[in-house]
């Protein structure tokens, strides 16, 4: 039986992690669609309220 995100919450929490971090490469390489930037904003926008509040709880690379 498939699983969907709404009923576990550690797999929908890492894709959502996952996708603000290729969001955050698009961004940094000019590379964000239209949709991206209707849904996050400009670039600034994006690191401001995204990336910097899923940045603050990753773990430090080893």
């Amino acid at each position: 039986m498939p699983v969907r995100f709404e009923e576990d919450k550690t797999r929908s929490r890492n894709h959502y992690v996952a996708c603000i971090i290729v969001d955050a490469d698009m961004f940094e390489n000019h590379e964000q669609t239209a949709t991206d930037e209707r849904f996050f904003g400009s670039a600034r926008t994006f690191k401001k309220n995204y990336l910097k509040k899923v940045r603050k709880h990753q773990l430090p690379a080893q």
